[in-house]
């Protein structure tokens, strides 16, 4: 702008301004013109003399929005101007300056464009220490989707920071599609820990998601039972893949778990994507490095409770050690029964075989993803709602599973004293979901006060509030 340009935009303002002052709202405008840049100037000018009417008058239908923005307006930044304007230039700076203009763009608060900057620069370059700060500043801001691609990308260029991108890869895609999804990658790429239990429970939940039903009964029957079936089928063929799960799972919930992972692995080797045999060699694993016999058979022998057959419909069908589990898991709540009864609740315990989908209660759900987790209904190995829980028989020894979903049912029928105290205790915790509070919280009251598996929980407000509904048994 030329001296004489500057001298007539003075003189603009300065009239507008009188006829704004003389009431002239019109007039002022003319004299403004076309010259947004003026307009808003002058609105600022008129806020610091104090002069809110005028200034709105002056802006008109954009008052309100407008004057807000001129309030909180920040003081121009010529140092962070040029930062801007570099990183979003076409041409990309060189790689060393690419991480200092990134990083300072961060530390300024301008998360994007440093983003931006990086996820270009990355991948153009395929450069490692660009590609990993990309995917840091991602993981950071949460973006799952960008970090997914800059992963991709440096997993395809094997860098040598090989490690850091596998383990971010695992991160970012256990956010995408759920921990299953995890493991199956991990597998594809060779990477998988062939005598880790944990990753084949994980890979069973992966197939069960696409399996098609492999279930002839719904209903669980003894392990003496599985274990005739089972002979009777491989009898007949020696690589029957339902006679080996059979036979794997009598073995497993009789606590046989070395005879278990030796009979999965013969059926997992034959059979490698049925979901039962691999969740069967999983289950025997994990619960073989745990002693999880041990900490079963160290549980308080609590006897027959009145009311739990009721209940649990394959009750009498349990292992001395299965019954031993669910005992422990319903005895502190065990005043509730009747009301559970009177409700016409029930706990299953599902076959090996059976996904609770397959159950025609949930059966609606078997296409969907429950949102908390990006898992798949499918691959759930418990489940409760609308007065039906159920447990996949290889969790039965697995921490406390069934006393988890025991509590999603009890929780529907406390009365609403109790009700009024889980709530106080969710809100005071900041716990995610109300449900899954009261049965986590459960599940850790039992750990602390029987030991079946370790924990870190120390007593609280919620453990009082477990404590305050367990006790008074009838």
């Amino acid at each position: 702008m030329g001296i004489f340009d500057g001298v007539q935009r003075w003189q603009r303002r300065r009239r507008a301004k009188a006829l704004l002052e003389s009431g002239d709202v019109k007039g002022a405008k003319k004299a403004i013109g076309v010259d947004a840049g003026l307009r808003h100037e002058l609105a600022e000018e008129l806020l610091e003399d104090g002069r809110l009417d005028l200034s709105q008058a002056l802006l008109g239908h954009e008052g309100g929005s407008t004057l807000d923005a001129l309030l909180q307006q920040t003081p121009a930044d010529p140092e962070l101007d040029a930062l801007l304007a570099e990183a979003g230039a076409r041409t990309i700076p060189p790689d060393a300056r690419v991480l200092q203009l990134s990083r300072t763009l961060l530390e300024r608060g301008k998360q994007e464009p440093a983003l931006s900057l990086l996820e270009r620069a990355g991948l153009a370059s395929r450069h490692p220490a660009l590609l990993r700060a990309a995917v840091e500043a991602c993981i950071d801001a949460q973006s799952w989707e960008r970090a997914w691609h800059l992963v991709e990308a440096a997993l395809g260029a094997r860098t040598p920071q090989h490690a850091f991108f596998l383990h971010a890869h695992a991160l970012v895609l256990g956010h995408l599609a759920g921990p299953e999804a995890v493991t199956v990658d991990l597998m594809m790429r060779g990477e998988v820990d062939a005598f880790s239990g944990r990753d084949h429970l994980l890979l069973a939940r992966a197939l069960m998601k696409d399996s098609p039903r492999l279930a002839t009964r719904l209903t669980l029957v003894s392990a003496p039972q599985e274990l005739r079936e089972g002979d009777d089928r491989l009898s007949l063929d020696k690589k029957d893949a339902t006679g080996l799960m059979l036979q794997g799972s009598a073995k497993l919930r009789l606590g046989e778990l070395d005879e278990a992972a030796e009979i999965f692995t013969r059926g997992r080797d034959i059979a490698p994507r049925h979901f039962a045999l691999v969740a069967g060699l999983g289950a025997a694993r994990s619960l073989a490095r745990e002693d999880a016999r041990a900490r079963v058979r160290a549980l308080p022998d609590v006897g027959a409770l009145d009311g739990m057959l009721s209940l649990i419909p394959e009750l009498e069908q349990l292992t001395m050690l299965e019954q031993r589990v669910a005992q422990a898991s319903v005895k502190p709540l065990a005043r509730w029964l009747p009301a559970l009864a009177q409700a016409g609740s029930r706990l299953r315990i599902l076959p090996l075989d059976v996904r609770v989908t397959d159950l025609p209660d949930f059966e609606a759900l078997r296409a969907g993803v429950e949102s908390r987790e990006h898992r798949a209904w499918n691959s759930l190995g418990g489940l409760a709602g609308d007065g039906l829980g159920c447990v996949r028989v290889e969790d039965m020894f697995d921490g406390w599973t069934l006393a988890h979903e025991f509590a999603h049912l009890v929780q529907r029928v406390l009365p609403s004293v109790y009700q009024h105290s889980i709530h106080a205790a969710w809100n005071a915790a900041e716990f995610v979901n109300e449900r899954e509070f009261f049965a986590v919280t459960y599940t850790r009251w039992l750990c602390c006060r029987d030991a079946l598996t370790p924990s870190s929980e120390s007593d609280s407000e919620a453990f009082k509030c477990i404590a305050e509904i367990a006790s008074k048994m009838r």
